[in-house]
């Protein structure tokens, strides 16, 4: 009987010491699902003494951008609402009606040295950013706090921004919303000027498609730009009637031009299967594009299907690729051009040429990492009507998608 209640107080002490304390909700130790709950705490390392702190519960949370001012992409994060963002030096103070409780840094933590691991590190990977969360312990001290990490891709390169708060400030409800409500926010578009740094494209350029290529004039305009801008750049673009992908990978005078190096880049239209055939036929067609040692963009113009687009994308993550069809859309929708300035009123809604010096634009200031210069008159377009279309996006093709957006910036 004694060795009975002996073993029942150990496993009461066992099961009470992985409770991570709630202050404000009961002790639950399981679910940690709504804000008030609690979990079990991550345990291991080397300061288990963090599973005896009472944690405070946030009951509203609200969206919180962080990022670098030049880029056009934020890390959007998922924060108490009493949580209160201010800029000190590099970093920003994390305070609520309790006083300063963490911070956020740019990159690593600057105060890392100052402390320890207290148990395994968690690694999360969200839709558009990863996390990495882990408890530490202050070094030759008693203070425990939370420390996120997370990573995410800009217009501008990979990006680092580290948030930790002391312990106490997120129970088990709080640090699942820091850990899964991390994600990309786009703010603006990002003009990819210099996007494609191949050599070889600056001399010829070789864009498929159907005949969006032919009502928006692309090739002759994108042509016409490289002339008016001092560009020795050949443009060739080939337009057939409701061609895809497939089209041109089955066709082996185009396969073979690109594989003898008669085309410096070569800008593929056609996503417009539902079955896998377009990622194989992209395939035949980058598989001739590396043979020459040219970069293949995939280039979808205002009609090809986003579902197909992301199934090549997905398989080709790392390829190139410029959104013929989202500038179009954004310049609609965010831009406020009326749409029928860019799609012909027929039964596929045809790019107009104004969609073509869009494009022509986009391949152009990737191509040669500028912006093109204004010129008086064109051969295919109104160009002063364009012009006062357009508006800056000429002279800076930034579109920008949320203007009300509060951005904590580094720099």
């Amino acid at each position: 009987m004694k060795k009975a209640v002996i073993l029942l107080l150990l496993l009461t002490t066992l099961l009470t010491g992985c409770v991570q304390q709630n202050k404000g909700g009961e002790n639950t130790g399981s679910n940690g699902g709504e804000p008030g709950g609690s979990t079990v705490a991550t345990t291991g390392g080397t300061g288990a003494a963090y599973l005896d702190i009472e944690c405070y519960s946030a009951k509203e949370y609200g969206t919180f951008l962080v990022g670098s001012k030049n880029d056009a992409d934020a890390l959007s994060l998922r924060l108490p609402s009493s949580w209160v963002l201010t800029k000190q030096g590099s970093s920003y103070v994390i305070t609520n009606e309790r006083g300063e409780i963490g911070k956020i840094f740019s990159g690593d933590a600057e105060d890392a040295a100052l402390w320890e691991p207290a148990c395994e590190k968690e690694h999360k990977v969200t839709s558009t950013a990863s996390v990495d969360k882990i408890i530490e312990k202050r070094v030759n001290g008693s203070d425990y706090r939370h420390r996120f990490t997370f990573t995410y891709r800009s217009n501008n390169g990979d990006r680092t921004v580290t948030l930790t708060t002391n312990y106490a400030e997120a129970n088990d409800y709080t640090q699942n919303q820091i850990y899964s409500g991390a994600r990309t926010k786009q703010l603006r578009t990002d003009p990819k000027i210099g996007y494609i740094s191949a050599a070889s494209a600056k001399r010829s350029v070789l864009i498929l498609g159907n005949s969006f290529i032919r009502t928006s004039k692309i090739g002759e305009i994108l042509q016409e730009m490289c002339n008016k801008n001092g560009k020795n750049c050949i443009v060739t673009a080939e337009s057939r009637g409701y061609a895809n992908i497939g089209t041109y990978a089955s066709d082996t005078s185009i396969v073979n031009g690109i594989k003898a190096k008669n085309y410096g880049a070569v800008f593929i239209c056609g996503c417009y299967d539902s079955a896998e055939q377009p990622i194989t036929d992209y395939g035949t067609l980058k598989a001739a594009c590396d043979t020459a040692g040219v970069p293949l963009i995939l280039f979808p113009a205002h009609n090809e299907h986003v579902d197909t687009i992301n199934r090549v994308r997905n398989k080709y993550p790392d390829d190139l690729f410029l959104n013929w069809r989202e500038e179009i859309s954004n310049l609609i929708s965010k831009k406020g051009i009326g749409k029928s300035s860019f799609c012909i009123n027929d039964e596929h809604q045809h790019s107009t040429p104004l969609a073509g010096y869009v494009g022509a634009h986009m391949i152009y200031r990737a191509i040669f990492g500028e912006v093109p210069n204004k010129y008086q008159s064109s051969s295919y377009f109104d160009a002063a009507s364009y012009y006062a279309t357009l508006g800056d996006y000429v002279t800076d093709p930034s579109i920008v998608i949320d203007g009300k957006a509060t951005v904590y910036c580094f720099d």
